[in-house]
């Protein structure tokens, strides 16, 4: 079962805080995921990451038992549909 949460890339105008969030997170921490080094910066993107898997796995609690383990962030709607 594939759930499709994409209405941020679509929907316009967005609100304030998705651009301010964006700018601070390009300005303050922006560290790749997963590039192989243990850096502050990067420890704390893959915590940021890790954090949004686990309240996205508590919303859909009742799907796969709620493990963040099985929530998978992908680029667009056709990389999404090629992994479903």
């Amino acid at each position: 079962m594939a759930i499709y949460l994409n209405n941020a890339a679509t929907s316009w105008p967005k609100p304030e805080v998705v651009p301010k969030a964006m700018y601070d997170f390009l300005t303050t921490s922006g560290a790749n995921l997963a590039r192989g080094t243990a850096a502050d910066r990067d420890l704390g993107t893959m915590d940021m990451v890790m954090s949004c898997r686990e309240n996205i796995s508590q919303l859909f609690e009742g799907f796969q038992d709620g493990d963040p383990r099985y929530v998978t962030f992908t680029s667009n709607v056709t990389e999404s549909l090629k992994w479903s």
